[in-house]
């Protein structure tokens, strides 16, 4: 049923659903809240004062964003939106106890003010962490429709409360919010926080003012942005004003409540309305610019009807109407798209800086000169019918001023290729950006060509590509269309082809033979299968013994003729026919090809081959290629192609992959890449040969690959780990760190000794504080399996901060999500990462440590770490430990293989004791 009004792709039903959910009750409790807080506050307080809260509002939106984004940073978006709809939901229930007067209605109005500007920023953080940029693009203006179904359904829950229940009185609506607040949080924990690929970033999410200050300074485009936001912010908070003056002095005080409830219902539903069915086509047919003009021209119409008649009840209504019904639809989809047109390093900080400091700053500046202008009594109608008609009218000329510029960084922008079409999709362009990219189709400038194509094509919009676009003179665009154009067949398509078979490029010669024969115009290809150029043979041959070759295209006369050729050919023709032949299978696929191109990477193991083998699997599964491609696995720059065709092979792959990482006997270079490997499939079984792996294999590294495996199948694609497994693992890794906490203090105190002791000794502290840290994030990355949902790194570094409250908070949360542990991994935990001197959390782990350096380092020589025993070794016969000599004798004896060090000590100068410093420097 979603699938009809919102693009949705397979697994994404529900996550879209719930997301929806939580921006649907938040945003109708908040509605609830509005209502409340204008009837409270119109009921113990004159409209005269409403500046002052427009002030605090203001100053709020301008602080709360700087704090919001170190706070979500440190506890993770999904916790800090989940704590802060608590947050919300206990507070709004207190304002429902408050002692009723003015200090209370001006506290209610700031408190909903508050929430109004965090609870939808940090969903919209959170929504930028579950989706990709292109996800964010379909999914988001169908999410988004929930924020003004909320409003709709708060206003009329709100309404029917106090038609229902007027005994109730108004406060009793708080509970409501409270209650929709509370039942936004608990939708919330129930969504995933898998992080899907690049996340999409939303705007205003961070602000950094002094790139926003540099962007402003340098683009033009952005100042006339900037400049029609701020007039618009005015001219809507003075309408605002207007119509509460008049509520205020129409409506009888306990009918204010009713009013507002049933009013706000009927904006948010016409609202709704007009998001749904108007905005898209208006923006479509007219443009952005014409639609972000409608606003302002009907604010402007208002206000002189008010002007000129008087300020009629019903005029001042129908103007606020027009804010209330288009700001949050019409008028906001047109506003995002004028920002579409910039680069995104453009984009996110100028964006980012309108919407925090010019919006914040025009509602200040402007609730301060409403309130300056109602100090000496001129706060009346007709003055501030006045202003929004000079205010609108302002508006309205900077928006038309806005349409040379949108066209303008359209055309620059296409011209670069840079213009995102992950970004566009075809249905959201207006008229402008359309005449635009059709514009550039007729181009001179190969780039701005492509950029229009492919902007074309991803938005499945590829038949608007005129077939003239055949006759451009760039071969990059050429090739493009004849791989475009001749798979939709709707062009005079054929006509062309075998214009260009006679062109001076061989490539594009041979993209021509290729459209020809997907079409199995044998006729049209057969004459070039003898052409001069070998790479156009090759490509003729290959597709006329597609068409004609049958089950065995290789038997087909002119290929057998052309491998014959190759055969006897010179190494640089052969080479020529074989890269021809590869760059054929690449673009058309073709199982009865496998065995040749089996036999070509058998012999050849050069990228060209490799990266043709993995795309032809990509489509053509073919399991005579595992062995292959588990080998090609050590080759980095093709290694993430290699590992998708291992999965689209499946389980024999998987099979091949376990044998191979089993085998102590492979390759161990091959060996270190096969966890990743094995990650990507994504299984049950997966995860169990990645738990063996972590826990049997004799080189770490591997271990350590098979952990981060794991936490990519359990993040990503939601499989499952044994829990006794997993904290049998963070056992032996907290342990192994109490254990060098224990060996690296006697080690400490003797680097303060003479100069190479210090040397030797600082060498030796540091790799064991690395192995340390590295127990502690193996024992974290195993903890992150128990809780896939919770933001476990987030935690690690806040326990690492110089924040002592923040290291207290994450301490505090760690020890929660630890419950589900055993006890004694709890426990064990609690003593690693609380905040406690080194022997104090020996003393509650049991441990005791070595009481001298001698001691420590006899330790250190047990160590099964090769690198570990060899700088102990060297440290002791740095400081020249006389009882340690004949263990050091015996050391060398028993591993030969360390002999090297006591001929590295023999060069050590006599001790010394380091000069004393002058200076603190």
């Amino acid at each position: 049923m979603l699938r009809r009004f919102i693009d949705l792709r397979p697994g994404e039903g529900p996550v879209v659903l719930r997301t929806f959910a939580v921006l649907f009750t938040i945003i109708a409790g908040h509605a609830i809240m509005e209502t409340t807080r204008d009837a409270l506050f119109l009921e113990e307080l004159p409209a005269s004062r409403l500046p002052i809260v427009y002030i605090v509002l203001a100053v709020i939106g301008l602080v709360v964003p700087l704090y919001n984004s170190r706070y979500v940073r440190s506890f993770g978006r999904r916790n800090a939106a989940v704590f802060t709809l608590m947050a919300a939901s206990m507070g709004t229930t207190l304002w429902h106890f408050r002692v009723p007067g003015r200090i209370a209605a001006y506290g209610l109005y700031v408190w909903s003010g508050l929430l109004g500007t965090v609870l939808v920023v940090q969903f919209w953080m959170f929504a930028g962490q579950l989706f990709t940029v292109a996800q964010g693009k379909r999914l988001f203006p169908g999410i988004a429709s929930g924020g003004l179904l909320g409003a709709l359904s708060g206003s009329l829950l709100a309404t029917a409360a106090l038609e229902l229940t007027p005994e109730a009185g108004i406060p009793n609506l708080l509970l409501i919010a409270a209650g929709a607040f509370l039942l936004a949080a608990l939708f919330l924990t129930s969504i995933d926080t898998d992080d899907v690929g690049t996340p999409f970033r939303a705007a205003g999410s961070d602000l950094q003012l002094d790139e926003g200050l540099s962007v402003l300074r340098e683009h033009p485009y952005v100042r006339r942005i900037a400049a029609v936001v701020a007039l618009g912010t005015i001219t809507v908070l003075v309408t605002d004003y207007l119509f509460k003056l008049v509520a205020k002095s129409t409506v009888p005080t306990h009918e204010l409540g009713s009013f507002f409830a049933r009013y706000y219902a009927v904006l948010n539903a016409v609202g709704l309305v007009v998001q749904l069915f108007l905005a898209q086509r208006i923006v479509q047919r007219f443009g952005v610019v014409v639609a972000l003009a409608v606003l302002p021209l009907l604010l402007l119409a208002g206000g002189g009807a008010m002007l000129a008649l008087g300020g009629l009840t019903i005029l001042v209504v129908l103007t606020k109407g027009a804010d209330g019904t288009l700001r949050h639809s019409l008028h906001r989809v047109a506003s995002e798209l004028l920002y579409l047109p910039l680069p995104p390093q453009v984009r996110d900080p100028s964006k980012s800086l309108v919407d925090a400091v010019f919006v914040r700053g025009a509602q200040a500046a402007t609730a301060g000169g409403i309130l300056l202008l109602a100090s000496v009594e001129l706060a009346n109608v007709k003055i501030l019918s006045g202003l929004i008609v000079v205010l609108a009218g302002a508006w309205l000329v900077n928006v038309l001023r806005l349409k040379k510029g949108y066209v303008d960084l359209l055309r620059e922008e296409l011209a670069r290729g840079s213009l995102d079409a992950r970004l566009l999709q075809l249905e959201e362009l207006d008229i402008n950006s359309v005449e635009s990219v059709m514009e550039a189709l007729s181009s001179d400038n190969p780039r701005r060509v492509l950029g229009a194509m492919d902007l074309l094509v991803e938005s499945q919009r590829a038949r608007l590509i005129p077939a003239l676009i055949f006759f451009h003179s760039d071969e990059a665009v050429l090739l493009r269309a004849l791989e475009v154009l001749p798979r939709l067949d709707v062009q005079p398509w054929r006509i062309h082809a075998v214009r260009l078979t006679r062109s001076g490029s061989t490539a594009v010669r041979a993209a021509a033979l290729r459209a020809l024969g997907r079409a199995c115009d044998a006729d049209l290809v057969r004459p070039f299968i003898s052409d001069a150029s070998l790479e156009v043979r090759a490509h003729a041959t290959f597709q006329l013994a597609r068409c004609e070759g049958g089950d065995d295209p290789v038997e087909h006369p002119a290929m057998v003729a052309l491998l014959e050729h190759g055969a006897q050919a010179s190494i640089e023709e052969r080479a020529t026919i074989r890269r021809a032949l590869l760059e054929a299978m690449r673009h058309d696929a073709d199982e009865r090809f496998m065995d040749l191109l089996l036999e070509i990477a058998r012999a050849d193991r050069s990228l060209a081959v490799i990266e043709t083998v993995t795309a032809v699997l990509e489509r053509v599964p073919d399991e005579r290629f595992i062995h292959l491609l588990v080998e090609w696995l050590t080759i980095r720059d093709v290694r993430s192609s290699v590992q998708a065709a291992l999965v689209k092979l499946g389980r024999p792959a998987l099979v091949a992959l376990e044998e191979a990482i089993a085998s102590p006997d492979r390759d161990l270079r091959l060996r270190r890449q096969i966890p990743l490997a094995i990650a990507r499939f994504g299984t049950p079984r997966a995860a169990t040969t990645l738990t063996e792996v972590m826990g049997r294999d004799p080189d770490g590294v591997i271990r350590y690959r098979a952990l981060r495996g794991l936490n990519r199948l359990v993040t990503s694609y939601g499989v499952g780990v044994d829990q006794g497994v997993v904290e049998e693992a963070m056992t032996t890794n907290l342990h192994e760190y109490l254990r060098l906490l224990a060996l690296l203090t006697p080690l400490v105190e003797g680097t303060d000794g003479p100069r190479r002791a210090a040397s030797s000794g600082s060498m030796l502290v540091e790799l064991l504080e690395d192995k340390m840290r590295q127990a502690l994030e193996r024992a974290f990355y195993l903890f992150q399996l128990l809780h896939p949902r919770e933001n476990v790194r987030s935690m690690a570094l806040a326990l690492e901060s110089r924040d002592a409250k923040l290291r207290d908070n994450a301490f505090e949360f760690l020890d929660a999500l630890a419950l589900d542990c055993s006890e004694a991994t709890r426990q064990l935990l609690r003593t690693v990462v609380e905040d406690l001197p080194a022997p104090e959390k020996l003393r509650r782990a049991g441990l005791e440590g070595p009481g001298s350096m001698p001691d420590a380092l006899r330790r250190l020589l047990e160590d099964g770490d090769d690198s570990v025993v060899a700088l102990a070794a060297y440290h002791a016969l740095a400081v020249r430990v006389p009882e340690m000599n004949g263990e050091m004798d015996q050391l060398f004896q028993a591993r030969p293989g360390l002999q090297f060090v006591a001929e590295a000590a023999e060069q050590l100068p006599p001790l010394t004791a380091p000069p004393r410093s002058t200076s603190r420097g």
